[in-house]
């Protein structure tokens, strides 16, 4: 029994020395926990908070071949319930090229304010049997007149039967209004991959033979995606669109499950358009002012490319947004054109100068050989 003692007496030591250093350990830990949630309050106070992220779409990169290396990148920019962000300046901004960031000057302003013009074309289904009512897309119609005004020329053109274009390409906007106010049922079926190539012809007629070409071709499109008939098919429409570097932007109503309708989305954000659905009719017309003054906000980025080059080669450019605690960013892969190697800019003026030395040089001559 005494041999017992020593072996609780040592059990009872240990447990002792281990309840110590357990206290130890956890007042050390309490401390640490205390020092990280210091920490945090300080490093949150001095950091910003990313309360809501915004969308950020890159457009288009358009290269100036006259001025190379400059270029130009359409970016639009927007909160999550689809309102434009306006008012970025260039601190905002921040551009990767091939995956390096660019440190260098740029320029920022809105598509608007930068003197730009767009020209558009607005198509549209009148027959009797639309799933939602004719004056409520009329209304819409009217609405996306109105976002563009006087400055940009457009037209409007109806699928339904033999798709035609009933006013336009003109900038009278009034004109364009009294034809919305027309609007009248038709009683033919909806050709509308026929009539998307249609207004792809048209808006490649005006571009071509406009005296200033505009910056930007739009084709709005306000559909339910039925269509009965047509010659020609969506992937021949799309593609066509796709080629003459159409934006198009969709207004959807009827079946939200329509494939013709996604379909119609997708080449929408492929083109750097935008497909919005209106889920009751009377939202139409609020749907396509939105749609508008998306267009209208985007932002044009100029800066002399360090990397992104005209060589014909695949390039990914990446956009970096934040305003008021809220980011976004979007990444474009595209290939560049192929405008043959960078000649110095200081090259046409060392030949004038190089020209007008011969033509000194030679009158020296001709003098000297005149007064022998």
């Amino acid at each position: 029994m005494y041999k017992e003692r020593p072996l609780l007496f040592s059990v009872k030591s240990r447990y002792n020395e281990n309840e110590t250093s357990l206290k130890m350990k956890s007042r050390i830990l309490h401390i640490f926990n205390l020092f990280l949630c210091l920490s945090l309050i300080i490093l949150g106070s001095c950091s910003p908070i990313w309360s809501a992220d915004l969308e950020v779409r890159v457009k288009r990169v358009a290269y100036l071949p006259l001025h190379r290396p400059w270029i130009h990148v359409f970016v639009s920019v927007f909160t999550e319930e689809g309102r434009a962000v306006t008012g970025l300046d260039e601190s905002r901004f921040l551009i990767e090229e091939d995956g390096r960031l660019f440190s260098g000057s740029k320029e920022v302003e809105s598509f608007v304010a930068s003197g730009r013009n767009l020209a558009y074309i607005i198509a549209l289904d009148t027959r009797e049997s639309l799933p939602t009512s004719l004056t409520l897309v009329s209304e819409g119609v009217k609405s996306l007149i109105s976002e563009m005004g006087f400055r940009n020329p457009g037209a409007i053109l109806v699928y339904t039967g033999r798709p035609e274009v009933l006013a336009g390409s003109t900038r009278n906007a009034d004109l364009l209004m009294k034809k919305a106010d027309g609007l009248a049922p038709g009683g033919g079926r909806p050709h509308l991959f026929d009539g998307l190539l249609l207004a792809v012809k048209e808006l490649d007629g005006y571009a071509a033979q406009a005296e200033s070409k505009p910056d930007e071709l739009v084709l709005f499109l306000l559909t339910d995606g039925l269509d009965k008939g047509s010659r020609f098919s969506l992937d021949a429409g799309a593609a066509r669109i796709i080629e003459s570097n159409i934006s198009l932007f969709v207004v959807g109503y009827g079946n939200r499950e329509s494939r013709v309708l996604s379909r119609l989305a997708r080449v929408a954000e492929k083109t750097g358009g935008s497909f919005f659905f209106a889920h009751a009719p009377d939202e139409i017309g609020s749907l396509s002012s939105a749609v508008a003054a998306r267009l209208k906000n985007q932002y044009v980025l100029t800066y002399q490319a360090r990397k992104i080059r005209a060589d014909g080669q695949a390039h990914t450019i990446r956009i970096q947004v934040e305003k008021d605690g809220a980011r976004g960013q979007d990444t474009l892969k595209f290939i560049a054109p192929d405008l043959g190697k960078e000649r110095s800019r200081y090259l046409p003026f060392g030949l004038g100068l190089g020209v007008i030395f011969l033509a000194v040089l030679a009158l020296l001559l001709r003098g000297r050989f005149k007064a022998r």
